[in-house]
């Protein structure tokens, strides 16, 4: 066998290995005895919104399909035997290598847009993204300028966003010129919310030039069905009736890769630290290789994954230098590959026919190589 037919998992795909750990039945916790626990204690001041944001989701990693069937195809051709540590630590070194299943903790939905799939948490975030990005997706748009002039106030309001005058909430139709305004100015923000950032205005001589500005109505038809004209109240009633799912559909759970998770219009934090989040990508990664016909064994107080089963072997079927060199690792249980070449005669048998033999071995499942060259009884 040549040499360099035995990889590292570094080698594979690129992909990098950590920290190991001591056994697969460890509960991730934060050491509790080292010398950070001597330190004094400095008390963290928590906003209500960071420890909201922080306790909002279940966070379960897995790993990424695409990069554990690479991973694994690469371990079966070579024949080598993993720690299963090792093998984890590819996927909690690298988030773009796992998938992500996110739900909420409590009784709620995330809705997602028809059109082009973006994710919300909130449907007033998601119908006021509509409102103001997809209308020309679902309607026509007809602008007509008034001849009318707004009656004469004593206060108006001002859009801290345009500095434009706007009527006071006593006005009649001031739901209707509100939801118009921000629609005009691209303003992504709720009816409510934007109504309590407006400023008041007192001074006579600005509102008098206001009132020289010809107000501008929109009228809107639904693509195909021209029968009925909707004002965007109208289309905000309708979009958040959302029959037949036109305008957004909604989901219970999320299952999405690193890149489309950091694109959501809203915060899900991925700490692979956090001993529950690393528990569950331990299981999920254990399950997975079972799945792909990985096989765990213990060795030395630690597991390992193969995907060849142990043999049991016949020596009356074994070549003369097969039970030689299961005769030796008999020997010395725990044995390097280097150490076993050297213990036979070359006389006899030459390096590259003894390889040979090892990797029969090995992938017949009488012998198991690990990572680090070391041949073991299978």
């Amino acid at each position: 066998m040549k040499k360099d037919s035995i990889i590292k998992l570094e080698d594979l795909k690129t992909l990098e290995m950590g920290p190991k750990w001591e056994n697969d039945n460890k509960i991730f916790k934060k050491p509790i005895n080292d010398e950070r626990s001597h330190k004094p204690k400095t008390r963290k001041v928590k906003t209500f919104e960071r420890t909201k944001r922080h306790n909002e989701y279940t966070i379960n990693p897995n790993p990424d399909s695409g990069v554990l069937t690479n991973l694994l195809n690469k371990i079966r051709k070579v024949g080598i035997t993993y720690e299963l540590n090792e093998i984890f630590d590819v996927f909690v070194k690298d988030k773009n290598k796992l998938s992500y299943k996110i739900d909420w903790k409590e009784d709620k939905k995330f809705y997602v847009t028809k059109y082009d799939k973006i994710i919300f948490c909130s449907k007033k975030e998601l119908i006021s993204y509509v409102m103001q990005n997809q209308i020309d997706k679902f309607f026509d748009k007809r602008t007509v300028e008034e001849n009318s002039r707004l009656p004469i106030f004593s206060t108006m309001l001002k859009c801290p966003k345009t500095n434009k005058l706007l009527p006071p909430n006593s006005y009649h139709d001031f739901k209707n010129y509100i939801i118009d305004h921000i629609h005009e100015n691209n303003i992504m923000m709720e009816f409510e919310r934007y109504c309590k950032n407006l400023e008041t205005v007192r001074d006579a001589s600005e509102i008098k030039d206001f009132r020289n500005i010809k107000k501008t109505k929109y009228y809107f038809t639904k693509k195909n069905k021209a029968e009925l004209t909707y004002s965007l109240i109208n289309i905000e009633r309708d979009v958040l009736e959302n029959k037949d799912n036109l305008y957004f559909y909604e989901q219970n759970t999320l299952k999405l890769n690193y890149k489309d998770l950091k694109s959501l219009k809203f915060n899900v934090e991925v700490n692979l630290k956090n001993a529950d989040i690393k528990n569950n990508l331990y299981k999920n990664l254990i399950i997975a290789l079972k799945r792909s016909g990985f096989h765990l064994i213990k060795h030395d107080r630690k597991t390992y994954a193969t995907w060849i089963k142990n043999k049991s072997y016949d020596y009356n079927l074994l070549s003369e230098l097969s039970k030689s060199i299961i005769d030796r690792v008999k020997r010395n249980p725990i044995t390097k590959k280097k150490l076993l070449l050297k213990s036979f005669d070359e006389i006899d048998s030459t390096k590259e026919s003894i390889l040979i033999e090892i990797l029969y071995l090995v992938k017949e499942g009488y012998l198991r190589e690990l990572a680090d060259s070391t041949i073991i009884i299978g």
